[in-house]
């Protein structure tokens, strides 16, 4: 009896325990998404944001960029005002602070508000292979992109496009 318990025991390790009568399917996330149209949206929306939280950046150099030169003016005097000079130094130093401050927070601004474009279509992606999954019996998709081998039979990118209606371009 102990060597049926100890057989059986061995049997279900090597079958993967919970795997045994699992259908495993494969989708490539990545390749599916760029088809999308919304896709495309997103990428133009996130380089407006981009570009906005750029010339942010950019005033705040020039601004920079404009004290050093009243630094250098006032440096150049034949009588220089160190009292000046000490402020645009400190003015300079500030500004500095603030300018990594700033991007700190901008970088945080735009990977929130990628996040946030993202979702929606992230979750358009999720619920089509939920559904395509169901009707074809697959408990599990696994993102192909990470996948050594797998059956072809099991690819369900075709039909994910398909679910999201997508005609596959040459």
């Amino acid at each position: 009896m102990k060597k049926l318990i100890s057989a059986l025991a061995f049997t279900i390790i090597l079958m993967g325990g919970n795997a045994y009568g699992q259908k495993i399917g494969q989708v490539n996330f990545d390749e599916i998404l760029v088809l999308l149209p919304e896709y495309d949206s997103f990428q133009v929306k996130l380089e407006k944001y981009r570009n906005k939280l750029g010339e942010e950046l950019e005033y705040q150099t020039n601004e920079i960029e404009l004290q050093y030169k009243n630094l250098e003016r006032e440096q150049s005097k034949a009588v220089p005002n160190k009292k000046t000079i000490e402020f645009i130094q400190m003015n300079i130093q500030n500004m500095g602070q603030t300018l990594e401050q700033n991007k700190l927070a901008l970088q945080d601004s735009f990977t929130t508000r990628q996040k946030a474009l993202f979702l929606p279509i992230q979750d358009k992606m999720k619920k089509a292979i939920e559904i395509v999954a169901k009707e074809k019996g697959y408990t599990q998709v696994l993102d192909s992109s990470q996948l050594l081998y797998s059956r072809e039979a099991d690819n369900l990118d075709e039909a994910v496009r398909k679910q999201l209606g997508i005609v596959k371009k040459p």
